[in-house]
């Protein structure tokens, strides 16, 4: 019988309610492995009696990999600045071109009261950043329909500039949609240290280490991080309790980013109409 693959301490450190439940597990694996050894010495005559014993065994070993199989998945390593310095030296050798490329072009054409100059940015991001969003020209006449109050609020990184943004009516169908993740990235483009990005990864990565650690006891549900301040208050706990508190947001940005738990959905922009 294979050895169970167990979590490497140095990668993973599993929370202690998954230590608890898989010492549980062991300890009801003990009793059903003894059952079988006691009803094998008093019953050899029977045929068959160790065969359903290793049977049992082998599926209290296998639900035994899969609970740490689990832990390893559910377990998240705690955020340091090592880390995060690693994530980013990284994130910038592998990104540098695309970085470069919009930080010229947001750095250029930093206000919307240009139509074309917006269009150029939102058709960019949307592109590079794999926003998905698909009325590129709605977003973009929208933006510069309010350029004057989205200008007047990116340089004092008010939060409200990021629904400004996000809830646009798609022309085509009549209906509004808040595009919140393209928002907090545009914004975060005009003004880094002021606006953290939300994507959906970035989302269940910090919902399930608010489970893990409770960093944020305020962080109740991760439908909070729909509400702009609100997530803006999750990134600064989060920081603040890591030590982090030395980065900006766009530092540790790319620190979600490189942790960002696989999951088995577009992992792009998350559109979502009004009202649903």
């Amino acid at each position: 019988m294979g050895q169970i693959a167990v979590p490497s301490p140095g990668r993973i450190l599993p929370s202690p309610r998954f230590s608890e439940s898989l010492k549980k597990t062991l300890r009801k694996l003990q009793n059903l492995l003894n059952g079988c050894r006691i009803l094998g010495a008093s019953e050899r005559e029977h045929q068959g009696r160790n065969s359903v014993c290793r049977r049992f065994t082998q599926w209290g070993l296998f639900l035994l990999s899969l609970q740490t199989d689990m832990a390893m998945k559910m377990a998240l390593r705690r955020p340091t600045a090592e880390l995060v310095n690693a994530a980013c030296d990284k994130f910038d050798l592998d990104n540098f071109v695309i970085e470069e490329a919009l930080n010229e072009l947001f750095n250029q054409y930093q206000g919307n009261g240009s139509l074309p100059q917006v269009l150029l940015k939102v058709v960019s991001l949307n592109r590079l950043y794999s926003t998905q969003i698909l009325a590129v020209m709605d977003v973009a006449r929208h933006i510069h329909q309010n350029a004057k109050e989205i200008d007047f609020g990116l340089p004092t990184g008010s939060p409200l500039v990021v629904e400004t943004i996000g809830k646009v009516t798609i022309g085509i169908t009549g209906k509004e949609r808040y595009n919140y993740s393209f928002a907090t990235k545009y914004c975060s483009w005009h003004n880094p240290t002021a606006y953290p990005i939300w994507d959906s990864r970035v989302d269940k990565y910090l919902w399930r280490l608010q489970k893990q650690d409770n960093f944020a006891p305020f962080f109740k549900t991760n439908a909070d991080m729909w509400d702009y301040p609100k997530f803006v208050e999750v990134m600064t706990a989060f920081r603040k309790v890591y030590g982090l508190e030395s980065f900006t947001f766009k530092e540790t940005d790319k620190f979600l980013w490189s942790e960002q738990i696989p999951i088995n959905e577009p992992p792009a922009e998350v559109e979502k109409l009004v009202g649903e």
